[in-house]
């Protein structure tokens, strides 16, 4: 999840209730529109608001979203990833026929988005395209490894003492520990506090679940301590720990080496889409569960498709970036 951005005066909350619930005029809708173009977490705060606003029974707004919040009834609950709280209002009778709940949900997403620190302070961002690491010195001392395809924000004031980094992808962190001012980690729906560590998260917006694996030391993940050899899977809320992991694999790509052992095919394509820029497509899905078993550094794409069609008795075709995982007709 990416840093929430300020919402500036020319877009003020009734623009945004009116937005959500597809009653803006065209200026009006024109000018939200500008100010989600006009930074790169922007369009995820939308669909953040979005989200809450039609799971409260795609109510009508109110352009006295104060006077809204000050009427909510249900006890609030923390958001995914922001630490800030949501509570839905409930509708007066008169206006049953609408629908029985109110977005407060957005009013206070909203009211918060204004008030969180996050808006006074900037942050720097680092990004990788596919195939491409980075190495981040951080003020503190600690290292970030950025993985192929990734992002990473750091606030201006990390050196300050605001430790609170948001990764979308893979990134490898190397913490210097400071009890004082917590390096706290964001990425999807995990949220990783250090605890004297060298950890990997991974945490794709396309994947379904977010990964923590420690390689050193101890993490707390969303309140549930993971330490090193251990392997945090966060999913939906939940956190699940396994443990005696063989780290070393996992990590691999942090030396430029992806390792594959007994993975499904349908997330090898996955993972050569973000490594080498590919489109895969697989013909059935029986082949995309088949397991790969591999290491590859430096050979030319064309040499790793063949190794990895191969033991699975598939062919493999290429046309510019997009390749196919099919049958092999010539199998015995």
């Amino acid at each position: 999840m990416l840093p929430v951005t300020p919402i500036p005066d020319d877009v003020d909350d009734a623009a945004l209730a009116r937005y959500l619930a597809g009653e803006s005029g065209q200026a009006e809708r024109a000018a939200v529109e500008r100010w989600v173009a006009g930074g790169p977490s922007r369009a995820a705060d939308l669909d953040r608001m979005r989200g809450v606003w039609e799971g409260a029974g795609a109510p009508v707004p109110s352009p006295d979203l104060e006077r809204m919040w000050a009427r909510v009834q249900v006890a609030s609950q923390p958001v995914a990833a922001t630490g800030m709280r949501w509570a839905v209002w409930k509708r007066p009778a008169r206006n049953a026929a609408m629908g029985t709940l109110v977005a407060g949900a957005v009013a206070l997403l909203i009211l918060q988005l204004r008030a969180s620190h996050q808006f006074d302070v900037g942050w720097r961002a680092y990004t990788t395209t596919s195939g491409q690491r980075e190495k981040i010195a951080l003020a503190d001392g600690s290292d970030v490894t950025l993985g192929p395809a990734s992002e990473l924000h750091v606030p201006l004031d990390y050196a300050a003492g605001d430790r609170s980094v948001t990764v979308d992808g893979e990134a490898y962190f190397a913490v210097v520990h400071d009890p004082v001012h917590p390096f706290v980690v964001r990425a999807g729906s995990a949220v990783v506090t250090d605890i004297g560590t060298r950890f990997d998260v991974r945490a794709y917006a396309t994947d379904g679940a977010s990964r923590v694996v420690v390689a050193e030391g101890e993490v707390d993940v969303g309140g549930v301590h993971a330490r090193a050899g251990e392997l945090a899977i966060v999913d939906r809320g939940r956190v699940s720990v396994v443990r005696g992991v063989d780290v070393d694999p996992l990590v691999a790509w942090t030396r430029g080496e992806l390792v594959f052992h007994d993975t499904p095919l349908r997330e090898v394509a996955t993972q050569l889409d973000r490594w080498y820029g590919l489109h895969v497509m697989i013909a059935d899905a029986a082949m995309a569960e088949r397991p790969v078993t591999g290491s590859f550094t430096t050979e030319p794409v064309d040499e790793v498709l063949r190794f990895i069609a191969h033991p699975i008795g598939a062919s493999v075709s290429r046309s510019g970036r997009t390749v196919t995982f099919a049958a092999d007709r010539t199998a015995p």
